[in-house]
């Protein structure tokens, strides 16, 4: 029988020609344990998609056992939606192809349905002839878990960004803009493709004043009210207050710079000395993995080597058969102990698994999970261990970058002087910052879990407006007032905006309120003050109409008087005349 690349270890423990009666007998039981001890389900099947041979990983992953599934066909474990799959899998199988790390669904015993990695081999007679095939599955549901939970975080970022209303950029360390929300682009009037990539202290008045601000973020790690003016594309003015703070990798790397800008145009212009600053500070991750699997006898020379080995480590097994598999491990690792003591507990315990840097033939490396088992001969005496391996640095970077979101995330709710609350489809706050615990004078677990318009003044105006978000996606300066728990009363305007998971469903909403007290108790000082000036401009004229009356009455009394003295002169004229 011709062996072909690829083969699966069923087909291989066919094919081997025969040997001494005890030699094969290792040999086969060395093959055994391979597709035994691996944590992938390895599956025969014929060219008609009968299954013929069912390893106990894919009775683990499937959950049928062998006596139930074998002579039955492969499509009892393909979900309902996936028409045509199985064929075109085996038609690429009859034409000599191989299917490699193909991602899909497929159904347990139970209903449930898996994420798996699928690698598919034909299987070739004596003649050559492909007379069925091999399929290796890996159950991925895990990955994809962490892969659609790191995008969910990211988008959670994205949506809190949106709902500020004050404009919120990322800066990386060269000074160019990374990513804007709308405010921001509603403030500069440059759309947010064309502000991307440019130099941040462009949008200012002043440009040097401006990316010395940004100098400091990166010398000192923060920056608090600092004074900028921004220029719109139409020329007009808006003075800011900058707050910002350098954001980091989960090494502890600078990436860059996260800057929220506070318009205090209005406030100057209300009171001259009113100043409001906020801060949304922003410290807002085998298929791929490839599976190896190698055999070593107790002085670790390596004695199998499998070609998901051999893509692993990129040695083909003619160069590494024979030597000793320290070359796969750290300098590190083997000075330590750590492969020794790995391998001690396998011979002790029969298994052991670990998590180990690995090194390939060019040098690089990888981050691998290894589980480590002792093989006996025929009689049961250790004669040297099997050892499985699965490349996981891309798991291990999702899950740095879930976690990297999630402080993202967190870290934008906390830098906010604003209140920001989260809110579930029934109505239910899932997440606060420290200033809605302030403004509520409520604990952070104490508003977990309760109803979002209990700490308000009107609360179905407040229900009516977080309904309002589901409605329209968003709402805009809706006017509320929260109750503190000591009685006191503070007036917000309230923003929020949907928030949704990958698949693109709403999940809840996203609010940030403004607090608009002293803003308002400004606005109405003003108001009384225009008031007190326009009664008293009524009475200046009241009193002015009174005294120009008063002289109009005395400059006609003074005629009449001389036209009565002129009117006596006449008289007594012509009366000494008659005399």
């Amino acid at each position: 029988m011709t062996v072909q690349a690829g083969d699966s270890p069923e087909i291989l423990l066919a094919a081997r020609p025969p040997r001494p009666r005890n030699r094969a007998s290792i040999s086969s039981k060395l093959l055994a344990s391979i597709v035994e001890s691996s944590d992938d389900a390895i599956i025969g099947k014929t060219l008609d998609g009968v299954i013929t041979t069912w390893n106990s990983s894919a009775e683990r992953m499937y959950g049928y056992r062998a006596e139930e599934i074998v002579g039955h066909s492969v499509s009892l474990l393909i979900p309902p939606g996936l028409p045509g799959e199985m064929d075109e899998i085996l038609n690429r199988i009859r034409a000599g192809e191989r299917v490699d790390h193909y991602e899909t669904k497929r159904r347990r015993k139970d209903g449930a349905i898996i994420a798996v990695s699928l690698t598919v081999s034909p299987i070739h007679d004596g003649s050559g002839k492909v007379v069925g095939a091999s399929a290796i599955a890996r159950d991925i549901t895990d990955r994809q878990r962490v892969r659609d939970q790191a995008r969910l975080a990211s988008q959670y970022a994205r949506g809190l960004m949106e709902a500020s209303r004050d404009p919120l950029v990322t800066i990386d360390l060269e000074g160019k803009i990374t990513e804007v929300n709308e405010a921001a682009i509603r403030l500069t009037g440059v759309p947010r493709g064309d502000l991307v990539g440019t130099d941040f202290s462009d949008c200012f008045t002043k440009p040097d004043l401006a990316r010395e601000g940004y100098l400091q973020v990166l010398g000192h790690g923060f920056l608090a009210d600092y004074p900028l003016t921004i220029r719109r594309t139409g020329g007009e003015l808006t003075e800011v207050l900058y707050n910002a703070s350098v954001h980091k990798d989960v090494d502890g790397r600078v990436l860059g710079v996260f800057a929220a800008v506070r318009d205090v145009t209005d406030s100057r212009r209300l009171l001259r000395e009113l100043s409001e600053s906020n801060s949304l500070l922003n410290n807002i991750l085998q298929s791929s993995a490839k599976y190896s699997i190698i055999g070593k006898d107790l002085k670790h020379r390596i004695v199998f080597w499998n070609e998901g080995a051999r893509r692993n480590y990129g040695y083909t097994a003619a160069e590494v058969i024979g030597k000793d598999s320290s070359i796969l491990h750290t300098p590190r690792d083997v000075e330590s102990g750590a492969v020794d003591r790995l391998l001690a507990a396998a011979y002790a315990d029969g298994t052991a698994e670990g998590t180990f840097e690995r090194v390939r033939k060019d040098g690089s490396r990888f981050t691998a999970s290894a589980v480590v088992t002792r093989r006996d001969d025929t009689l049961g005496h250790p004669i040297g261990f099997l050892l499985m391996s699965e490349d996981i640095s891309e798991k291990k970077l999702a899950e740095d970058q879930l976690r990297s979101a999630s402080e993202y995330a967190r870290s934008l709710i906390e830098a906010s002087r604003d209140p920001l609350v989260t809110i579930n489809a029934e109505g239910k706050i899932t997440d606060v910052n420290e200033a809605t615990s302030r403004v509520t004078g409520v604990a952070r677990g104490d508003l977990v879990g309760t109803d979002f318009s209990d700490y308000f003044t009107e609360p179905d105006l407040a229900r009516e407006g977080y309904l309002r978000v589901f409605a329209q996606g968003f709402v805009t300066d809706y006017p509320l007032t929260i109750r503190h728990t000591g009685g006191e009363l503070t007036e917000v305007l309230y923003n929020a905006s949907v928030y949704k998971d990958a698949a693109g469903r709403v999940l809840g909403v996203f609010a940030a309120a403004r607090d608009v007290t002293d803003w308002k108790r400004a606005e109405s000082e003003v108001a009384k003050q225009r008031a007190r000036e326009l009664h008293r401009l009524a009475e200046l004229e009241r009193f002015q109409q009174l005294t120009v009356g008063r002289e109009l009455r005395m400059i006609e009394l003074k005629k009449e008087i001389e036209r009565l003295r002129a009117a006596a002169g006449s008289t007594l004229r012509d009366a000494a005349g008659g005399t």
